[in-house]
């Protein structure tokens, strides 16, 4: 995981320079070449335009101001040294146009990262409950999910890991739920699932005390939120009938 990070990191670092090189060295060539009037331009085609500068491309040409007006001319319709210099500047734009390619699929991947749990996966979720007997479904895609449930009596456990942009192995929420549909809620018992969810593994997790705080909550029925360690834990209670954890990276202030 640590050097998929790195990876992420040099992406970041190399589609930034690159692309601040390429854009620069474009608006040094183009800023020289709009800047330099020629007493004479003739064209391949014999065309001859006095007191000429390029001002403007426009796909396969140029527009080129004179003492007449403005010219069209195609780029291969120029002087060799002219071409040469308006292809160059034609390669830095499109070394330009890959770079920001780079640097929007760059920021696409780092916008995907934030708001994950770090080093949290879902297979650490979705195993564990399997051994319980909990049926497992996934769902692929854009916005992969493991939705995991089982019914013991009158009572239902589900417990759904999310994850997005693609991202199969990251997770970014966690919400597991309790109903219970007894006579008596067993607030004990919904307590003991909550708190093996809370137990979830990630970078700096205290499964210990993440456990032991939900099994509180549910016991005295109080409501609440706990962040350990960039990790925010939500109790939502009503009586032991309807219980919710959910599990998510804290908000950062910005």
């Amino acid at each position: 995981m640590k050097a998929y990070f790195l990876s992420l990191l040099v992406i970041l670092v190399a589609a930034s320079t690159a692309s601040h090189a390429a854009a620069s060295d474009m608006e040094a060539e183009w800023n020289k070449l709009t800047k330099e009037v020629r007493s004479e331009l003739k064209t391949e085609s014999g065309a001859v335009y006095h007191h000429a500068r390029i001002v403007a491309r426009a796909g396969n040409a140029v527009r080129v101001l004179h003492d007449e007006g403005v010219a069209k001319v195609l780029i291969t319709d120029l002087p060799r040294d002219l071409k040469d210099q308006v292809e160059k500047v034609a390669a830095l734009a499109k070394v330009r146009y890959e770079e920001l390619s780079k640097e929007i699929e760059a920021d696409k991947i780092a916008a995907d990262l934030a708001g994950r749990i770090p080093g949290a996966t879902p297979a650490n979720t979705y195993l564990e409950l399997q051994k319980r007997h909990f049926k497992v479904e996934k769902h692929t895609g854009e916005a992969p999910a493991w939705n995991c449930s089982r019914t013991d009596g009158p009572k239902d456990y589900t417990c759904e890991v999310m994850s997005r942009g693609g991202h199969a192995t990251l997770v970014y929420s966690v919400v597991a739920t309790v109903v219970d549909g007894s006579q008596q809620p067993d607030l004990q018992d919904t307590g003991d699932f909550l708190g093996l969810i809370a137990e979830l593994p990630y970078t700096g997790a205290q499964p210990a005390a993440a456990r032991a705080w939900v099994k509180e909550q549910v016991r005295t029925g109080l409501k609440g939120s706990k962040t350990i360690e960039g990790v925010t834990f939500t109790l939502d209670l009503n009586k032991g009938r309807y219980s919710v954890l959910s599990i998510e990276a804290a908000k950062t202030a910005h």
